[in-house]
């Protein structure tokens, strides 16, 4: 008999989930039990289980058993893994063709903007997995999120990091720093000079499909490594603004 040899107790798992998903408002542990043909003793295990991994979740006043959020916790990951092989290949398109640049991505992890991948001219090649913070204020990638977050995770990184500790001398006010971030999202992009090390860095967000805010790319480089200074800041603006459409839409 087909699926003769499938583990039943998996199966009525992944059943118990299907029903869950299709109810508007949740379903009772009886309601479980006569559309599945489970026993109740059967659906209660199954639902306990199922709730102790975050795949179910449980209201009270009815009980009633709800999708966890383990179940997207399963679509994040995947699509997490999709979004970084796509930046990765990217950023080896954008190092070829700007071998002087460094190219970084970096997402909220936690609440922190974390750099997620980097490649920079002295590693050709060669991806960097560094998991490291990103300075606050100080870096063009740093700002995309201050643009583009949420309006209670932006409050939260703010409350972290006062602008009067971290963000001094670049910004003199809270009120400098909010005409900039209006430009950047009016501009769709971030770019910042630094004038001691004549570094130019330019970043822009990253957009899924539900035209989310997932991520940010970033490139700087040195002014003084090439003869065409405004140039070089045009086709970098060009260029990553390019790389983050692509990413957003392959991922």
């Amino acid at each position: 008999m087909a699926n003769s040899d499938l583990i039943q107790s998996v199966v009525r798992s992944l059943d118990i989930l299907e029903v869950v998903a299709r109810s508007e408002d949740g379903l009772t542990l009886q309601q479980l039990s006569d559309q599945l043909g489970l026993q109740a003793s059967t659906a209660h295990n199954l639902a306990r289980t199922l709730l102790a991994k975050g795949y179910l979740s449980k209201s009270t006043g009815p009980v009633k058993y709800r999708l966890g959020f383990s179940l997207q916790e399963l679509i994040n990951m995947q699509y997490k893994r999709t979004l970084l092989k796509i930046a990765s290949e990217k950023m080896q398109q954008l190092s070829q063709d700007m071998p002087e640049a460094t190219i970084t991505l970096a997402e909220d992890i936690g609440g922190e903007i974390i750099a997620a991948l980097r490649l920079s001219p002295d590693r050709p090649g060669n991806i960097q997995h560094n998991n490291r913070v990103v300075a606050p204020f100080r870096t063009s990638i740093s700002l995309i999120f201050l643009a583009f977050w949420s309006d209670h995770a932006r409050a939260a990184y703010m409350r972290r990091y006062p602008l009067w500790e971290f963000g001094l001398p670049l910004w003199k006010d809270e009120a400098q720093l909010e005409q900039a971030i209006g430009s950047i999202r009016r501009r769709g992009y971030a770019s910042l000079h630094v004038e001691k090390s004549a570094v130019f860095s330019v970043s822009a967000p990253i957009f899924n499909n539900k035209n989310s805010f997932v991520a940010a790319i970033g490139l700087s480089f040195s002014k003084a490594a090439g003869s065409k200074g405004s140039l070089q800041e045009d086709q970098a603006i060009e260029r990553i603004l390019e790389a983050a459409s692509e990413i957003g839409l392959n991922a």
